[in-house]
């Protein structure tokens, strides 16, 4: 034995151990910071791995030499053939004859990843191993998985090799590596692709321009539209467009350049995932718009009669259904208001009006646009009603209109009608006057008697229509009533 001495630097010690006798081996402790060199005694045997030396320390109060120690190899080699160059170790422990049995210590080398199937579908079971060619146990292992963003995360940590996934998923999809160390050193496997076969899933078809209702899809006529299926599978889909159950496209992207009406209908996508021969499909239908012209009105009878019915239909020359029609009447007066809303393009009147006189329009509305048609007078021919005789200056008895003698007298009769209603009056059953007003300009006592207004309408030929008054003459300041049919003089 020899005593402890001042310890070296590492790259002197290396110099120094080779010129040293080649039988002498030389042990340090790898724990400590400051290396202390131990020569031990020139006997010493290897047998099963394990180095057995006969080693006596100088100073008594050292601990008994066991635990793990860096030492330098002989010919650039340790004990246990690995080269210098990652250092060499053993692990020692001191036997109950107080000799120290000394293991080598063999680096890990570079792991590498295996799997029972590089290729699983999805819902199998699949381990994963990481495999090495040698390394001193205990070895601890850490896996990790990169996914299609580059996002890394720890998949387990421990001392197995093997890392069991009872389902796979695609997110199970993506790179894999391990990392394993002992007491020696630490190593990386190269990175592998463990790849999820699984789908088609159930595609989703885009349509572009997007117009969607609750019938389907919808697109203006003779515009460009574009179909697109997508489905998730691995590997990717292969797809078919069918319209109504006939093959038309194979490909992702079905685009017409100008569609028509006829080309209405159903498409059907078909994804395939030919790996697995498995499929799936999904269908839409497609309404093909053409927008609504503008619309005009026709009339059953443009100039119906007060009490008969008719009807008004809002006519077009293009536009796709559903039509909803609106229709709105205007008075004489410029107020709006709506008479109906419907589907229908005719609307019926049973029990035609006077008040149903006015302008109509109609506004025609489908998916794409509306449209509003120009107005249409709607004139109701009706009367005369039963006229109204105004007597001036206003004068009344018990018997009818009075007036003073030599005054000017005017009676003015009034029918409501369409057309106007024309007037005759008569005096005494004897015809006087036509027109609506009948002026004396100096009244005489001879006009006392009955005058009657008869009201006509010449476009219905109606029967005649006439309110009778009875007008008195009376002397100066002297009045008697008109109901009577004789009148004083």
């Amino acid at each position: 034995s020899h005593s402890p001495r001042t310890p070296p630097h590492l790259s002197q010690l290396t110099s120094n151990i080779h010129r040293d006798l080649n039988n002498k081996l030389y042990l340090l402790k790898a724990s400590q910071m400051r290396l202390h060199l131990h020569k031990t005694s020139a006997g010493s045997t290897e047998k099963n791995g394990q180095l057995s030396m006969n080693c006596q320390l100088s100073t008594p109060d050292v601990t008994p030499l066991q635990g793990v120690f860096l030492y330098v190899g002989h010919a650039g080699h340790c004990i246990d053939g690995t080269p210098t160059n990652t250092g060499c170790m053993v692990a020692c422990q001191k036997n109950f004859d107080n000799n120290v049995l000394c293991s080598p210590l063999v680096p890990v080398s570079k792991p590498y990843v295996t799997f029972s199937e590089s290729s699983p579908l999805e819902g199998t079971a699949v381990w994963i191993r990481c495999d090495l060619e040698k390394g001193t146990g205990p070895i601890k292992y850490i896996w990790e998985q990169r996914n299609w963003d580059g996002m890394d995360r720890t998949v387990a940590k421990g001392n197995l090799t093997l890392v069991h996934l009872a389902k796979v998923t695609r997110n199970h999809t993506g790179w894999y590596r391990c990392t394993i160390n002992n007491d020696v050193n630490q190593q990386q496997s190269d990175w592998m692709w463990l790849d999820v076969i699984y789908g088609p899933d159930m595609p989703s078809i885009y349509v572009v321009p997007s117009s969607v209702s609750e019938q389907g899809s919808s697109a203006l006529e003779k515009e460009a539209i574009s179909f697109l299926c997508q489905a998730a599978s691995n590997p990717a889909s292969q797809y078919v467009w069918f319209y109504n159950n006939s093959q038309v496209f194979v490909g992702s992207q079905l685009t017409i350049p100008s569609i028509l009406r006829q080309q209405a209908g159903y498409y059907t996508c078909l994804a395939q995932n030919t790996y697995l021969k498995s499929s799936s499909r999904k269908t839409i239908t497609l309404t093909v718009y053409l927008p609504v012209s503008k619309p005009y009105i026709v009339l059953s009878d443009s100039s119906p009669v007060e009490g008969t019915s008719m009807w008004m239909r809002c006519g077009l020359e293009e536009g796709t259904g559903p039509i909803n029609y609106t229709w709105e009447q205007e008075t004489r007066e410029g107020s709006v208001s709506t008479l109906a809303q419907t589907n229908i393009s005719v609307v019926n009147i049973t029990w035609v009006t006077r008040n149903h006189t006015g302008w109509y329009r109609c506004l025609a509305k489908n998916q794409v646009n509306q449209q509003r048609s120009d107005r249409i007078w709607l004139d109701i021919i009706f009367g005369p009603d039963m006229p109204q005789i105004d007597v001036t200056p206003y004068s009344v008895t018990e018997r009818g209109y009075s007036a003073l003698e030599r005054e000017t007298v005017s009676l003015m009769c009034q029918a409501s009608s369409n057309p106007p209603s024309q007037y005759v009056w008569f005096y005494n059953n004897s015809q006087v006057y036509m027109g609506p007003q009948l002026t004396i300009m100096k009244i005489l006592r001879m006009h006392t008697g009955h005058y009657a207004c008869l009201a006509q309408n010449t476009y219905l030929n109606t029967p005649l229509s006439h309110t009778c008054a009875h007008l008195d003459k009376c002397y100066t300041h002297k009045h008697t009533h008109t109901s009577g049919a004789t009148v004083p003089g």
